[in-house]
């Protein structure tokens, strides 16, 4: 458990955005959320987080435009894009543009989001890494 550490989760889902507020408070996590890509800058430019939960298509901006307003405001937090199946080409996108990695929604559990949080939360601010729940 990795208490006080913030997380933005930007996520248009009510339900996927509190099932996983509910995990990552429940593991010690500060959690942020935001409904809509506008929303989920506005909170990035005002409050320090130590990770983004970044849904790819929400409504207002995308997740691709909201990353890359991130990167410009601070390329050091690591931004994982949580994904669907058919949204393959965006993901090469995200990470083209500095993603730290990516969650498929549809194969994540609570195990499964813990684990992967912890892991970006715990490296160093200046390394990214790749990472997928596709294989699982």
């Amino acid at each position: 458990m990795l208490i006080g550490k913030k997380i933005l989760l930007v996520e248009d889902d009510q339900f996927i955005r509190e099932l996983y507020e509910i995990y990552l408070k429940e593991d010690g996590y500060i959690v942020v959320g935001a409904e809509n890509g506008q929303e989920g800058v506005d909170r990035f430019k005002a409050e320090f987080f130590d990770l983004v939960l970044l849904d790819i298509l929400l409504p207002e901006k995308d997740g691709i435009t909201v990353l890359a307003e991130i990167q410009a405001i601070n390329n050091k937090i690591p931004v994982v894009m949580l994904t669907n199946l058919a949204q393959q080409s965006m993901v090469t996108k995200a990470f083209e543009l500095g993603a730290a990695g990516y969650l498929l929604k549809a194969r994540i559990n609570r195990k499964d989001l813990l684990k992967e949080v912890k892991g970006f939360v715990e490296q160093p601010m200046d390394v990214k890494s790749v990472t997928s729940i596709a294989s699982s």
